[in-house]
Formats: structure tokens, C-alpha cells, sequence
């Protein structure tokens, strides 16, 4: 099914209370063959208004036409940015108030990144090969350096907290440790996760799969319905749990939804949704820094 990069997004379900957040942030790219055509919009998930900031030139970075694109919200020096690779290019720092980007790490020819982190000012850059990893200056460009080598499959989707990678395969959970590069496989699925985040509420992930949403043991592995999901049209990774409220936002083909985990889970929005994310994650807009 062929989408329009636009997003037609109208309320159809009343949130129950008061919001968490209902402007998130995120980056749009062109199906293939234009992949490398993006921009960068802002989504209010309870007035349906969808706007289109600005149009974005990272995407043209793009040298694979099949890496999927990876992005982590960070604060660097006081100031949010979404931090973004196309997954075959460098990585750039993206301003999520007015879509001005810079060059931030760069990245060697021919490494294919399958999952970003960020944590105390350092940018960690999972690939099939091995961990990277380079501290992020305000301005300025720094170079990854290689912490560990190993190989792993194409990972479905990957989440982080603030010692460890986390990193899904058909069969496996894979977690790398931030701080050392070291990688553990544990046996979990034996199916493709479409989008997996870190609780640091329950030191647990959340993982969209089987038409369903799951705590996960990173642990063990274990697995525990939290609810099912209403069979769409699909599932694109354009998921994000947002730890703090404990809402959950992900999208198909046809919906837009929001869940509160806290207490007895619940869908608590439903809009209606024509287009999807294609580059990541998208999250709630940070409060915006005193200057800027």
C-alpha cells in the first residue's frame, strides 16, 4: 500500500484526562526510490495538527537505499537535539524546535548503523559488527572510535538505558554493554519485534510484537502481555514509550494510538492516520531551553 508523505492525523478518540505530551516530534522520509527526500515535523496528537517544519538535508547522506534510519533525542551543552544517521551515513544533531542540523560524529565509509544510544554526552553507534562509540561536542565534529567487535543479525529494532545496549533478532535479545562493548545473547522470540523500548521505571522493555504489546525480563528474556493491539494495516517502527507519563505512541497504516501503561493499560487515543514514520523513533517535544 502507497502512502503520501503527508500525514492526515484527526482525533476520532478523546484523550481520557489530561494529556502527557501531545506535540511529539519526528522525521519524515519518501518511500523508495526517494528515500533521500525528509523533513522534519511536529505532530499534536489531539487537534490532528500535523506541521511541517522544514525540509531536511540528512537524508541525502543516505548511501545504502536499504538502511533503515536510527535517532535518540540528547541534550548536548543545555540544548535537546534529535541526534539521527540514515543507518549508511554519519551522524547528525538535529535542532527538534527548527530543524537546523550539523554534522555531530562522523562515521567511517561502509559502517551501517542498526541502533543509536546516547548517554552522558557520548553517542554509542550499535552495528552488525561491533559497538562504536564518540563523545558529542556542541559544535563541531567528532570521529567514532571502535569499542568491541562481534557479529549479530539485522536487529528489528533496539533500545537502551544507561549502562546497556538492548537489540532484537528473530530469535534473540541481544544486550551489549555500554561501558565495556561486551554482548550477551539471550533466546527470546522467534519472531521479528517491529519496535522495542527501555523501561527504567520497571528496568524493563516494552516490545510491539505479535500484535501485542509485552514487558520483557532483559535478563531472562521473559516475556508478559501487557495488552493486545488492533490488527492494522501493518506496523512500521514508529513507536516510543515516553518512561516518564508511561504512554506508549505507535502507529500502523490506518491509526495513530496512544496507551497509558500505568495502572490497568488502556488505549487512550486513537487518531486517524495516512502516511507513517519511516526514520525511527519520534518523541514528545522538550521543554524548550531559556535563550534559545
Amino acid at each position: 500500500m502507497m502512502h503520501a508523505l503527508s500525514l492526515a492525523l484527526l482525533v476520532v478518540a478523546a484523550w481520557a484526562g489530561t494529556p502527557p505530551d501531545d506535540v511529539l516530534v519526528g522525521i519524515l522520509r519518501q518511500p523508495y526510490p526517494n528515500q533521500q527526500n525528509c523533513s522534519l515535523n511536529h505532530l499534536n496528537y489531539t487537534s490532528g495538527l500535523n506541521v511541517t517544519l522544514t525540509k531536511l538535508a540528512v537524508c541525502t547522506d543516505r548511501t545504502d537505499d536499504q538502511s533503515n534510519g536510527q535517532n535518540t533525542m540528547a541534550v548536548i551543552d543545555s540544548k535537546p537535539q534529535i541526534l539521527y544517521t540514515t543507518g549508511s551515513g554519519s551522524i547528525w544533531g538535529i535542532d527538534p524546535y527548527t530543524g537546523s542540523s550539523r554534522l555531530a560524529v562522523s562515521v567511517p565509509n561502509g559502517v551501517g548503523v542498526v541502533g543509536l544510544a546516547f548517554v552522558n554526552g557520548t553517542v554509542f553507534a550499535l552495528t552488525k559488527e561491533g559497538l562504536y562509540s564518540a563523545p558529542v561536542s556542541p559544535s563541531g565534529t567528532t570521529p567514532v572510535s571502535k569499542m568491541s567487535s562481534f557479529k549479530i543479525d539485522e536487529p528489528s529494532a533496539t533500545a537502551f538505558s544507561a549502562s546497556q545496549f538492548f537489540a532484537t533478532t528473530q530469535d534473540d535479545i541481544i544486550v551489549v554493554s555500554l561501558s565495556t562493548g561486551a554482548l550477551v545473547k539471550r533466546t527470546a522470540f522467534g519472531f521479528n519485534v517491529i519496535d522495542v523500548d527501555y523501561d527504567p521505571q520497571g528496568d524493563r522493555l516494552v516490545a510491539l510484537y505479535n500484535y501485542g504489546l509485552y514487558f520483557v525480563d532483559p535478563s531472562t528474556a521473559k516475556a508478559t502481555e501487557i495488552i493486545k493491539i488492533p490488527d492494522g494495516d501493518g506496523y512500521p517502527n514508529t513507536a516510543f514509550l515516553d518512561a516518564s507519563t508511561q504512554f506508549y505512541y505507535f502507529a500502523d497504516f490506518d491509526y495513530a494510538y496512544s496507551i497509558d501503561l500505568s495502572g490497568t493499560p488502556a488505549i487512550r487515543s486513537k487518531v486517524v492516520y495516512d502516511g507513517y514514520f519511516c526514520e525511527g523513533h519520534f518523541f514528545p517535544i522538550p521543554p524548550k531551553p531559556k535563550g534559545l
